[in-house]
């Protein structure tokens, strides 16, 4: 009997490597199988401002809100003053990303202590959250600190939308629920505000998902119903 040449095993062996290998699809299938891309996951990359670290699989903060806060009296409008957002020396900012908080309840200073307690230095990831009435009144805008200072922000997970991105947040779940009437017309009232001040047209205002594999701001988030209103 003849032996089989080693160059030949060799092909043989290949031939079944190959067919044995997985595809790209078929491993970014199974990775989002083993951790799906939810909001409520920790995203490492996007919380730090000043170093570009990318933690693979990379995710949004998972430490919710505790839900001791009390909710404020809702009786009273919100009065959202354009005068709090005005700041001197604008970034370059050419986009919008909008996300949810992927928590019941949550205000400003309670996402920067969160993120701080994780080792991000400059805290709060976010430019702007509108609050929904627990933890901060319904439809309420807080301004962060990395729009007062205007540095990149810690929101999106992607460098280039970090650096040049808007980043507002809306408090809420919105794979659960739907946003408060009071948060998208304040959303909208702070998008028209931004587009006048930084020129940022209709088309680069973003949904996270649409820059990342993740289901921010939420299956409920109405985009077409916020941008048909902007552009009116």
């Amino acid at each position: 009997m003849k032996s089989i040449p080693f160059s030949m095993c060799f092909l043989f062996i290949i031939i079944l490597s190959g067919c044995a290998h997985q595809s790209y699809s078929d491993i970014m299938a199974q990775e989002r199988r083993e951790h799906p891309p939810v909001v409520s996951d920790p995203d490492a990359e996007c919380w730090d401002a000043d170093v570009e670290i990318i933690i693979a699989p990379a995710y949004e903060p998972t430490t919710p809100a505790p839900v001791s806060i009390p909710a404020p009296a809702r009786s009273e409008p919100v009065k959202n003053s354009e005068s709090e957002w005005d700041v001197s020396n604008k970034n370059k900012w050419t986009h919008i990303v909008i996300h949810h908080s992927a928590t019941k309840s949550g205000n400003a200073a309670q996402f920067d202590r969160i993120h701080r307690m994780r080792g991000w230095d400059r805290g709060l990831g976010y430019h702007f959250v509108i609050g929904n009435g627990n933890g901060s009144p319904e439809g309420k805008i807080e301004v962060g600190p990395r729009w007062k200072n205007q540095i990149r922000g810690a929101h999106a997970g992607v460098a280039y939308y970090n650096k040049y991105g808007i980043g507002i947040c809306l408090v809420g779940n919105f794979e659960e629920t739907k946003p408060d009437r009071a948060q998208i017309d304040a959303l909208v009232k702070l998008i028209r505000w931004l587009q006048r001040e930084c020129n940022i047209p209709a088309k680069n205002i973003l949904g996270h998902g649409d820059i990342k594999s993740t289901l921010c701001p939420g299956k409920n988030f109405p985009m077409n119903e916020v941008k048909r209103r902007i552009l009116n």
